[in-house]
């Protein structure tokens, strides 16, 4: 691992590997984190410069707890949508044993990546089903090309142990999740 991402400059411990292949670009996309404390904590992701997993890749990296500098990202879920890279995941604080705080869900401009230049990228912080944390939250890809604009997520509330389908309008403004009926 530290070798892949040597053009990143890794200080600490990587982990966490997820892979997604792209039909629609037919470019694979890697995901792992970097550190585990609030002092260190960094979301990878390379993606392939064509459909050859051999022939080159894009390499990027990105503080995972812009907003929350006391907290650091854990247990990713990765998903692809129309031109876009979702990582979802929990967001921790430095003392061991007090479980998830909040969940934040990045979200990064493939476009940009496929073409080797700067990322775009925004995130939903602390989201929120009814006033309570979200507990881990999966984005879905679709396995035979692409969707969008915006993109489909489902997370388990951890009161009602209901799963919920949650969306981005698109807009880069809004992540809904359905309410319990």
């Amino acid at each position: 691992e530290a070798t892949f991402w040597s053009p990143n400059g890794p200080t600490g411990n990587i982990y966490d590997p997820r892979v997604e292949y792209d039909t629609a670009n037919n470019r694979f996309i890697i995901v792992e984190l970097h550190g585990n404390t609030s002092n260190l904590t960094e979301i990878y992701f390379a993606v392939s410069k064509t459909s050859d997993p051999m022939g080159g890749w894009w390499f990027y990296d990105f503080n995972a707890n812009n907003g929350d500098p006391t907290l650091w990202f854990d247990y990713p879920q990765m998903a692809y949508s129309n031109q876009t890279l979702t990582v979802a995941g929990n967001m921790f604080t430095n003392v061991s044993g007090t479980g998830s705080v909040e969940s934040k869900v990045w979200i990064y401009k493939l476009d940009d990546a496929y073409n080797g230049a700067n990322v775009s990228s925004w995130y939903f912080d602390d989201v929120e089903i009814d006033g309570n944390n979200t507990g881990s939250i999966v984005p879905c890809s679709y396995p035979f090309g692409s969707y969008g604009p915006g993109l489909y997520l489902i997370s388990k509330q951890n009161t009602s142990g209901s799963a919920r389908p949650c969306s981005d309008d698109g807009t880069r403004r809004y992540a809904t999740c359905a309410t319990e009926s």
